[in-house]
């Protein structure tokens, strides 16, 4: 009679929980552009609202103050819901602002009123002060806007939703009935507007339910406010003059034109080329170039715990390459890695022995994925020790191999031996 041990230790497992973590923490900037982006418009939409449908945001950063639930705050991260590349770089989570916005970025300020990051000013998209910039901002309306004031401003007026299924989700992003928070510009304005995400294309649309000026003028507003509003999106950094790669904004009203000019410097008070709103019932879809796929994935130097995947690039506009990985039979997928631009293989390292492990490969630029280069491949089988006698496990004398068994090994104990266990054991 022979009792094998075949199971993963709790070790063994923490140890790839590891592997996967570190490999999880990946945000390269390559060669990406926020110019290689191209926007289409479409008016006489029908525009569907999730004010009722949507969820709360649970948590805003800013606290204090009288009206910190109606005006200049942001929200804690939340999930997309789904992997979105943004300007090349993977992200997960998002914060929305009050002020029309949403952002991928770690800062954690609060969109407080003073001049300061992800604050109310728009201008500070294009500002290279770092203690005023809002980078990683994706504006469908980036205005100094303040909720209606309804019992619960931000949990009635600011939503978010995803919807679809799993490779073709949508997050949508609501700002409902939201005005600007400004003297001298007159009238009763409203505006209903939302941000969408697009899994399966990394389009991002800019979409305008009812934009009621209602005898608002832009022009007419009290000084010290910037008197006008911005569309668009930027990058993670920002120089003193914006460059193509950094900055996306939109040049005139209702337009399809969208490049790095007009940008204020972060001065209030420079005059705005917004000041016209956004037509009722249309939308701005902004999406980065087609991308083709890599093909012919193989898999040499396989190993007990480790193998490496090769595939051919013949492409021009990646700016990486990215994997997935399932282990559990093709079932669900996990994020890997992302590789540099022309890479053609990348080395897998602690995989179990003896198991069947499935991948895809994507070719990935500005903001898209290819369609998927899928293959799998087995881990070389365990080792088999066997104890040749009693005594302590970490005895390398113990086992028929003469070396104490790994994570790669299925250990043995024979029947009629006593084995102390006197280590850790990690064994497959």
């Amino acid at each position: 009679m022979k009792r094998q041990i075949q199971h993963s230790t709790t070790a063994a497992r923490a140890f790839i929980a590891l592997t996967v973590v570190l490999l999880f923490v990946v945000s390269p900037l390559w060669a990406q552009t926020l110019a290689r982006y191209a926007a289409t418009r479409t008016t006489g939409i029908t525009y569907t609202g999730i004010n009722t449908s949507g969820n709360s945001f649970p948590s805003w950063r800013n606290s204090t103050g009288g009206n910190y639930n109606e005006d200049d705050n942001r929200s804690y991260p939340v999930d997309i819901g789904f992997d979105f590349w943004y300007n090349g770089v993977r992200y997960t989570q998002f914060s929305v602002s009050t002020n029309g916005f949403i952002d991928f970025s770690s800062s954690a300020d609060d969109g407080g009123p003073l001049t300061h990051q992800y604050g109310p000013y728009d201008d500070d998209m294009s500002e290279d002060a770092a203690a005023e910039v809002t980078t990683l901002v994706v504006a469908p309306f980036y205005l100094d806007l303040t909720t209606y004031g309804t019992t619960d401003p931000l949990g009635e007026s600011i939503h978010y939703e995803v919807s679809g299924t799993t490779g073709n989700r949508v997050l949508t992003v609501e700002w409902y009935r939201v005005e600007p928070w400004v003297s001298g510009g007159g009238g009763n304005p409203d505006f209903t507007f939302q941000v969408k995400l697009y899994e399966s294309s990394g389009v991002i649309e800019f979409v305008y339910g009812a934009m009621n000026m209602n005898g608002f003028v832009f022009a007419n507003q009290t000084v010290n406010v910037a008197k006008g509003y911005t569309s668009g999106m930027n990058g993670s950094t920002m120089s003193a003059s914006p460059t193509a790669a950094q900055l996306y904004l939109q040049q005139s009203p209702n337009s399809t034109t969208f490049n790095n000019l007009n940008a204020t410097g972060g001065e209030l008070n420079t005059p705005h080329t917004l000041q016209t709103e956004p037509t009722t019932n249309s939308k701005i879809a902004i999406a980065p170039p087609s991308m083709n796929a890599p093909y012919n994935l193989t898999f040499t130097a396989v190993t007990q715990t480790s193998m490496q995947l090769n595939w051919v690039d013949t492409l021009w506009n990646e700016i990486g390459f990215v994997i997935y990985r399932s282990d559990d039979g093709g079932a669900n997928y996990n994020f890997i890695t992302q590789t540099a631009a022309n890479a053609t293989s990348y080395s897998m390292t602690g995989l179990l022995a003896g198991t069947t492990y499935y991948y895809r490969v994507y070719a990935v630029n500005e903001g898209r994925l290819s369609t998927a280069l899928s293959g799998n491949q087995f881990t070389a089988s365990p080792g088999a020790p066997t104890t040749v006698a009693s005594g302590s496990w970490k005895n390398p004398l113990t086992w028929s191999t003469a070396a104490v068994p790994g994570i790669s090994d299925n250990a043995t104990i024979a029947d009629g031996h006593t084995i102390y266990i006197d280590t850790t054991v990690t064994v497959n």
